[in-house]
């Protein structure tokens, strides 16, 4: 019998998250590289670099939550995964990543 890694994070939608950063101010990180944030990004994420996210663990709120872009998806995933087992409160990855943002929030958004 195959056993499934329990998540240990939330995910949510570009759509979802983008109504919920009209509500208030919220903890927004970009994973991606800052090369990549030249093509696209969107207004409001820091950017903290996956390899960063180690030694820059005290800029993420643990009493609060977190949530987590990248170009697709995965580092997103993972940099949930390594902040939750850190320690962090709830984090979420914004599925999809800046691709599913240009697709479901803002068309302007250069895909790469």
């Amino acid at each position: 019998m195959l056993k499934f890694l329990k998540k240990i994070y939330k995910e949510i939608s570009p759509k979802e998250l983008s109504e919920r950063m009209k509500e208030k101010k919220l903890n927004l990180i970009d994973c991606r590289n800052e090369d990549e944030l030249t093509i696209a990004s969107v207004k409001g994420f820091i950017n903290i670099p996956m390899h960063e996210v180690p030694s820059r663990m005290s800029e993420f709120n643990k009493d609060e939550d977190n949530y987590i872009m990248c170009r697709s998806g995965q580092r997103s995933a993972e940099v949930c995964r390594y902040l939750h087992q850190n320690g962090v409160g709830d984090v979420y990855n914004v599925t999809g990543g800046i691709l599913a943002w240009a697709d479901e929030v803002d068309s302007s958004i250069q895909k790469y």
